[in-house]
C-alpha cells in the first residue's frame, strides 16, 4: 500500500496538499466575510424583532390636532374653516383683512411641493415646530423625533407628538406667533 502523497492522483485532489507540503488538507467551501456575517445577523435579528413585537404605530393625532389649533385661533378672535379632502390637518382662519392657512407638514417632506404650490406669490411660508419658527421645513430634526417617539410608543413608551406646521400668512395679517410660540406636544 502506498502512501496517499505518493500517488500523484490524490495529490491534486481537492484537500490535500500539493507535492512538498504539509499533511494538513486545504480549507475548501464558501467562506463568509465578517462583516457580512454581523450584517446577516442583524438582518435576521431585527427582521425577527419586528414580527414579533410588530410594526411601529404612527404616532400622529390628527383630531388631537385640529381641536388644538382651532382653539388656539378663536381665542385671538379667528374664525376656522377645515380644507375638505385632506389626509393631513388643513385650516384656514379669518380675522378682518388677514388670511391664514395652517397644514400639517410632513416631517419626511412628503407633502412639502404640495404647500409651496398653496402659497400665493403674496403670503410668507413659515414652519413651527417645537415652539420655533423658521422659513424652512426643519426636516432632520422633525424626522428624527417623529421616528424616534414612533418607535418608543413601539415598545411601551408615551411619548408625545410634535406636529411640523406650514403656515401661510396673507400680507394683511399683521400676525403675531405669539398665539404658536407654545410647542404643540400632542
Amino acid at each position: 500500500m502506498t502512501h496517499p502523497m505518493s500517488d500523484p492522483a490524490r495529490v491534486a485532489e481537492p484537500g490535500y496538499p500539493a507535492a512538498g507540503g504539509t499533511d494538513a488538507p486545504r480549507r475548501t467551501g464558501l467562506r463568509v466575510p465578517v462583516g457580512l456575517a454581523v450584517l446577516a445577523l442583524f438582518a435576521i435579528t431585527s427582521i425577527g424583532a419586528k414580527v414579533l413585537i410588530g410594526t411601529a404605530p404612527d404616532i400622529r393625532n390628527p383630531a388631537s390636532l385640529k381641536r388644538t389649533l382651532v382653539a388656539r385661533l378663536m381665542t385671538e378672535g379667528f374664525s376656522v374653516d377645515e380644507a375638505p379632502g385632506s389626509a393631513e390637518v388643513s385650516l384656514t382662519a379669518r380675522r378682518g383683512d388677514c388670511r391664514l392657512a395652517l397644514t400639517e407638514a410632513r416631517p419626511q417632506g412628503w407633502n412639502h411641493a404640495l404647500i409651496e404650490r398653496q402659497t400665493g406669490e403674496t403670503d410668507k411660508l413659515m414652519f413651527l415646530f417645537e415652539g420655533q419658527m423658521t422659513s424652512d421645513l426643519p426636516r432632520y430634526r422633525a424626522t428624527w423625533r417623529y421616528q424616534t417617539a414612533r418607535i418608543l410608543r413601539q415598545v411601551g413608551g408615551r411619548p408625545h407628538w410634535h406636529p411640523v406646521l406650514a403656515i401661510r400668512v396673507g400680507r394683511q395679517c399683521p400676525v403675531r406667533f405669539e398665539t404658536f410660540a407654545v410647542p404643540l406636544a400632542l
